[in-house]
This record gives C-alpha cells, sequence and structure tokens, in this order.
C-alpha cells in the first residue's frame, strides 16, 4: 500500500470513530495530547502520524483493531548515524524544537527525523530519559515510569546557576558521543573550551579521562 493511501485510509478511520462519538477535534487533540492543527492535517489526510502519535489518537478513540501491517512493519531504512547523533545533540541543547526545525538541520525528511527519534529514545532508555513526540515537536524527558518527583523535591532547590551557553554546547556533544575529546569539541566549536570544560568537571556534569570527557560525575 502506498504511503498516499495509508494516510488517507488512517484519516477516514480515525474521522469516522471521532464523528461517532460526538468528538470534537479540541476534545480528541487534549485527550491524547496531540497538537491540534496537526491534529486537522491527520485527519484531513494531509499527514501521516508517527506511531507513537498513533498509537494515542487510537486509544483516545476507543480503536482496539490491529494496526494495518504496513505500519507493524515499517520498512524505512534508519537515517544516517551522524544524522541521528544531531537530533540528539540539538535536543540536549535545546531540550524541545519543532519537528520541522529537526528537519531542517539535519536535512532529513519529518519520516527520517521521528525514526531517528524512536531509535534515540529507545538507546536513552537505559539512561533514564526518552525522548516523546506530540507531532510538531519532540522534547528531551526523564522516562515518566521513574518515581523521581518526590526524590528530588527532598533536595530543595538546584544550588548554583545553570550551565553557560557554551557548556551546554559542550554537553550537548558529549551526549551526541558518550565519550568525546577535548579537540573535538574544540573543532566543532571552533574556540578554545579548556575553561568551559573544567567548570563541568568540576560541577560533576562531565568525567575526564585522560583526554576524554563522558557525561556524569568524576570517577
Amino acid at each position: 500500500m502506498l504511503a498516499d493511501d495509508l494516510s488517507a485510509e488512517l484519516a477516514v478511520e480515525l474521522r469516522r470513530r471521532r464523528k461517532s462519538l460526538r468528538l470534537t477535534l479540541k476534545e480528541v487533540s487534549e485527550q491524547a495530547g496531540v497538537d491540534l492543527s496537526y491534529l486537522s492535517l491527520v485527519e484531513r489526510g494531509r499527514r501521516a502520524p508517527s506511531l507513537a502519535v498513533l498509537a494515542r489518537l487510537r486509544l483516545a478513540l476507543g480503536i482496539v483493531d490491529p494496526l494495518p501491517a504496513e505500519l507493524r512493519s515499517p520498512r524505512m531504512a534508519p537515517p544516517p548515524a551522524d544524522a541521528v547523533a544531531t537530533l540528539g545533540a540539538c535536543l540536549a541543547a535545546r531540550g524541545r524544537l519543532g519537528i520541522a526545525d529537526l528537519a531542517r538541520l539535519t536535512g532529513l525528511s519529518g519520516g527520517e527525523v521521528r525514526h531517528g527519534l524512536r531509535l534515540l529514545s529507545d538507546s536513552l532508555g537505559v539512561a533514564g530519559m526518552q525522548i516523546t513526540d506530540d507531532g510538531a515537536e519532540a522534547q528531551l524527558t526523564p522516562r515518566r515510569d521513574l518515581p523521581i518527583e518526590e526524590d528530588l523535591a527532598e533536595l530543595g532547590e538546584p544550588v548554583g546557576p545553570s550551565p553557560s551557553a557554551p557548556q551546554m554546547e559542550i554537553l550537548a556533544i558529549a551526549v551526541a558521543d558518550g565519550v568525546t575529546t577535548r579537540r573535538r569539541i574544540e573543532d566543532l566549536r571552533g574556540v578554545d573550551s579548556a575553561e568551559a570544560i573544567a567548570g563541568l568537571v568540576e560541577r560533576g556534569l562531565l568525567a575526564r579521562a585522560q583526554d576524554e570527557v563522558a557525561p556524569g560525575r568524576p570517577t
């Protein structure tokens, strides 16, 4: 089945179900946590939703039938590893970015961006993080299944200023690479980064191993 045909079929199913439940687009948008303008495009067959968004929409509409085989077994090739790393670095630096912005920054299509975000989210799970995609924006957040709010509340307010913009750039590079070097950081940033790296190591946000640094506390 062609992608356009599949989008049209999904649009018909979602619209028919919504109307049978006498729900407005806004009500479905709020229940599923999906951007209203994006949902409107999906229902008109103008946009194909990601699997995560589609699952939330189907849950909000009470649809329990199995997904079409074309969706359960997608054949899209994974995007290049360097593009996926750039996605992670951008989200680490900003926290939240639009899908269109990520596509522009990486040169990927919207579908490739979402594929890359799923790969990133899978790999970040062991580190207690996840990437959420509401159809319009992606956000890097703590995993929702980890009960950390009460533990963090016991610590009180964070002490000290937030990392500077240069330090956030360095953290983004370290998160994307896993383990990186001062030389690579300075090649990417184009400026001397020794002082900024030292500040991150002192605060326990980077760990130093000879000329390499990685996210985490020093050992």
